[in-house]
C-alpha cells in the first residue's frame, strides 16, 4: 500500500486512479501525515452478489453455495402487527 499527500492526490487523482487499476495496490491519501481514505481497485474486494450476476438464479445460487456454504431457511419471521380498525381518510 502506498501513501501520498492530499494536495498529490488532488493534483494526480486520475494518475493515481489508474495505477491502482492497472496494478490492485491500493494508495492511502493522507492529511497531515495522518491517512485519511484509501483509494483501491473496484475488483480488489469483489461482492458476493456480483460475483455470480452473470448466471442464472440457480447457477448463481449453486455457485454461491458452493463457495460459502448451504443456504438455509431455518428463520423465524418477525411478528406481524396487524391494524384490524382501519378508517376511511376520506370519512372524517
Amino acid at each position: 500500500m502506498k501513501r501520498v499527500g492530499l494536495f498529490e492526490a488532488k493534483a494526480k487523482l486520475s494518475e493515481i486512479c489508474n495505477k491502482v487499476a492497472e496494478t490492485g495496490v491500493a494508495y492511502v491519501v493522507t492529511k497531515r501525515n495522518k491517512p485519511l481514505v484509501k483509494i483501491v481497485a473496484v475488483d480488489a474486494e469483489p461482492d458476493p452478489v456480483r460475483k455470480f450476476s452473470h448466471l442464472s438464479m440457480g447457477e448463481a445460487r449453486k455457485a454461491y453455495e458452493a463457495e460459502y456454504g448451504k443456504v438455509t431457511e431455518d428463520f423465524e419471521l418477525p411478528p406481524r402487527e396487524m391494524d384490524l380498525e382501519r378508517k376511511n381518510p376520506l370519512d372524517e
